[in-house]
């Protein structure tokens, strides 16, 4: 959920009164002298992030923070510890609150960076694929989401990290070795919405959510292998509409007039507006085995409909026409990768 910086009255013993908030107003930010407070709207959570540790893996030496400031779409805190000085910094982006450490210089000699961030009433923990950490409520729900970390040396050289959870606090590991300082750590802070979407008919090895689209509050998703009646493999898509913070199903399966066994529709998806464009690249065209096609669904009110399916002209056995789409407005881009070529539409 991304979260928009921005000014209010100070808060008895704050820094600036910043904010953050998300567009829909159900996740706060407030940024205090010493870390970062986060809550939703019914105030049923309260969490926060505040960088507390800095040195080395057998050496994290305790930071204290000399100064907070606000600039547009940014904040910072400047912290110190025996090790150097480190600036933690939020940044507003689309796709959440971006924090980021820029350290001055090397804590380690042997180039093992350790950064340790206290996460206030939330407990952290590893998430499920070991790429990011969950930080949960009492109840063991996750509230905030901690992923996406990357660093950088002064040369733009990306360094080898990795999150982990230690005593209580999220972990970020850096291998600094021969990096150029200052370097750039860089996670992303998000809040999961809602449950997870689900197909409503949805069985065993379907693949739902084999490929996505987003375009405003409207997502399309994918679901390549489906049975649909007695076709194994036909394929299929499907909407789902945001309404404030739930997402729900708008409508049934995106299905092809003329689907067919092992179409794959719903390998590749897109959408803009009240269009969405979905690839078939398995389908077989005439004598041509997995030739591919594309299908172009419409939305009116609540209902969507096919309104066209697009073929290349010169299309050919084993082309995966359909294996990636994108679309814009009136204009639709869809991929045949076996034939190395794009072919584009216009409506």
């Amino acid at each position: 959920m991304a979260l928009a910086l921005g000014c209010a009255k100070p808060d008895p013993g704050g820094v600036s009164g910043a904010r953050a908030a998300d567009p829909a107003g159900s996740l706060r930010a407030s940024f205090g002298e010493r870390r970062v407070s986060f809550e939703p709207a019914d105030g049923v959570w309260h969490g926060a992030l505040e960088l507390v540790g800095y040195g080395c893996a057998d050496d994290v030496a305790p930071l204290v923070s000399t100064r907070a400031r606000q600039q547009p779409r940014r904040f910072e805190y400047e912290r110190a510890s025996s090790h150097g000085a480190v600036v933690e910094w939020y940044e507003s982006t689309p796709q959440g609150l971006e924090q980021g450490f820029t350290l001055e210089r090397a804590p380690c000699a042997d180039g093992t960076v350790l950064l340790r961030v206290a996460t206030g009433a939330l407990t952290p923990r590893l998430s499920p694929n070991g790429k990011g950490v969950e930080l949960t409520d009492q109840d063991g729900t996750p509230r905030l989401l901690y992923t996406d970390l990357s660093a950088k040396d002064a040369a733009g050289r990306a360094l080898p990290v990795a999150l982990s959870v230690q005593t209580g606090a999220i972990a970020l590991s850096v291998q600094a070795e021969d990096a150029r300082f200052p370097v750039v750590v860089d996670p992303l802070v998000w809040s999961p919405q809602g449950a997870p979407l689900v197909a409503s008919n949805g069985v065993a090895n379907d693949s739902f959510g084999y490929a996505v689209a987003l375009s405003g509050d409207t997502a399309i998703v994918g679901t390549p292998y489906p049975k649909v009646n007695a076709n194994t493999n036909q394929g299929a898509a499907y909407a789902f509409l945001r309404t404030g913070m739930t997402w729900a199903q708008q409508g049934p399966a995106f299905v092809a007039s003329d689907g067919a066994k092992n179409d794959s529709l719903g390998w590749a998806v897109g959408i803009s507006g009240n269009t969405a464009v979905v690839g078939a690249p398995i389908q077989k065209v005439g004598a041509n085995f997995a030739q591919g096609s594309a299908y172009v669904f419409v939305r009116n009110g609540t209902t969507w409909t096919q309104e066209a399916k697009l073929l290349a002209a010169d299309g050919a056995m084993d082309d995966f026409f359909g294996d990636a789409v994108a679309i814009d407005g009136d204009t639709v881009a869809v991929g045949a990768h076996r034939a190395e070529g794009v072919y584009v539409f216009v409506r």
